[in-house]
């Protein structure tokens, strides 16, 4: 057989060699963002760069898989489950994949099944908000709900009107709930609240028992 039929020979794939070259894919590693991506180069979006047919290669960067489970595999399909970490791109995962494999890919669907805490299970069809006009926003989710994992503070009426402003407020016009936030010590970051439970702004600790709003949100 000459080498020019050896290099284009299609590779066969068994579960094996895919279980064990996913294998690299998994923990903590080196990821190149796709061209078409939100990833600024020098203050300018990839994709805009790409856009404009301009030569550059998006910069590494560090990425995280939890877990990477493949549930099917044909001939020309791998279905695969990925738990990962922030800033991950399926697509380059599908790229690299077929690199890694020799035989080359791309990602041909993809279905976000969770972000953060909120699942599938909460999300609703664009037709059904259409068909339910006038009762759509019983299908939000409250902004009170948004960054569990944040800290949280409720402002006395004084610090509450001074976070609306986007002011500094002090320990003396709020408090921590513990029963939200089972650690005592004020963090770097944390949400701030009025005392009916609106999610007044998401702010910074600037020094000790002193935050400054970054997001306000009324």
């Amino acid at each position: 057989m000459s080498p020019e039929i050896l290099k284009n020979k299609k590779p066969t794939l068994t579960r094996e060699i895919v279980e064990a070259v996913k294998r690299n894919f998994v923990g903590t590693f080196k990821q190149v963002p796709p061209r078409y991506s939100a990833k600024k180069i020098g203050g300018v979006r990839a994709y805009q760069l790409a856009r404009r047919r301009e030569s550059f290669v998006p910069k590494a960067v560090e990425v995280k898989v939890r877990q990477f489970q493949i549930e099917k595999l044909t001939t020309d399909h791998i279905v695969c489950r990925v738990t990962c970490a922030p800033g991950f791109y399926i697509r380059s995962l599908a790229n690299d994949l077929g690199q890694a494999l020799g035989c080359g890919a791309c990602l041909e669907q993809l279905r976000r099944e969770q972000s953060g805490p909120f699942t599938i299970s909460e999300a609703t069809s664009i037709d059904r908000l259409e068909e339910n006009n006038d009762q759509s926003s019983q299908y939000l989710i409250p902004m009170a709900r948004l960054l569990p994992n944040l800290q949280s503070v409720v402002a006395s009426e004084r610090g509450a009107g001074l976070t609306a402003h986007g002011n500094t407020i002090t320990s003396n016009q709020f408090k921590i709930i513990p029963e939200q936030t089972p650690t005592t010590p004020l963090l770097d970051r944390v949400k701030i609240y009025d005392n009916n439970g609106n999610l007044l702004a998401i702010a910074k600790r600037t020094a000790a028992g002193i935050l400054h709003p970054t997001i306000v949100l009324v």
